[in-house]
């Protein structure tokens, strides 16, 4: 699964609990106002 094929930009630490991590941001950020992650700022559409 590569960075590329993801819709937002994927942190740069691509762990286990990096990716638990982002997946869960992203799921906020897709019903919510942007939030601020440990890595990076993902803004809700």
């Amino acid at each position: 699964m590569s960075a590329a094929a993801m819709p937002i930009a994927a942190p740069p630490r691509l762990t286990w609990s990096g990716m638990i991590q982002w997946s869960r941001s992203v799921k906020v950020a897709m019903t919510s106002k942007p939030v601020k992650t440990q890595d990076s700022t993902i803004v809700g559409v």
